[in-house]
């Protein structure tokens, strides 16, 4: 499924687990944080066009997702534009291929599969 990648780990990874070791181990090339609280704790990076990369772990289990950084903005610009925004958004393939490089990189880290 485009947008969502799930990566099963050998030892139980919680987002401050995840977090810290990519921190000292990762090789990222855009910026990233944790954001949240409790449950919805995540890693995110930021990407343009008003989109995300949000990266959650529970137990044996990373997913790592593409998401909207914020619906209502997103809704606003639909209704201004009368839906053209939607026809034009282009970055969705730019953004699978940087989906697909941050799984990689977690990939390497965690020893996941």
């Amino acid at each position: 499924m485009k947008g969502f990648i799930t990566i099963k780990t050998p030892e139980v990874f919680d987002i401050d687990k995840l977090y810290e070791l990519m921190k000292s181990e990762g090789k990222f090339e855009l910026p990233y944080d944790i954001q949240g609280k409790g449950m919805m704790r995540q890693i995110r990076f930021p990407l343009k066009d008003n989109n995300v990369i949000q990266v959650g772990a529970s137990k044996k289990k990373i997913n790592i997702v593409t998401a909207k950084a914020s619906m209502a903005k997103d809704i606003g610009m639909s209704a201004l534009t009368g839906g053209w925004s939607d026809v034009m958004d282009t970055s969705k393939k730019d953004n699978q291929a940087i989906l697909e490089e941050i799984a990689a990189e977690i990939r390497r880290l965690t020893g996941g599969k």
